[in-house]
């Protein structure tokens, strides 16, 4: 996933009218990363992400879905930019399912949860 914030046509500038550094977010082996997209270094974020689809960046910070530890349930957190802070948000009662996203204002966010996890086998008789 790859996530531009803040957006080119609205990036705040500094007091001098430099213009902020524009960061690539994005998802690697369990945790969340950014770049500039300038160039440069890399630079971890948050470490234990739950899924590749699992954060939504707004302007204040990260929204993610933390990694389940065992026999724990999955919790969204939120990661503060100004502080590198890590706050709980809340902890669904169920799974947490493909993703979640958040309101540009950062004031909601959304997600899918699984509500029953049901399979059915099924038969195909085939043309001969």
């Amino acid at each position: 996933m790859l996530t531009f914030s803040p957006r080119p046509e609205t990036a705040p500038t500094h007091e001098d009218g430099r213009v902020a550094v524009l960061h690539l977010y994005y998802s690697r082996d369990g945790n969340i990363w950014r770049k500039p997209v300038s160039g440069g270094e890399q630079e971890l974020l948050v470490n234990g992400l739950s899924g590749w689809s699992d954060f939504a960046v707004v302007e204040q910070g990260i929204f993610f879905v933390a990694r389940a530890n065992p026999g724990k349930r999955q919790s969204i957190r939120f990661y503060r930019f100004s502080t590198g802070q890590i706050h709980a948000i809340t902890d669904p009662a169920k799974p947490i399912f493909a993703g979640l996203t958040a309101s540009a204002d950062g004031r909601s966010i959304l997600y899918s949860q699984v509500d029953r996890n049901e399979s059915d086998l099924m038969l195909v008789d085939l043309p001969r």
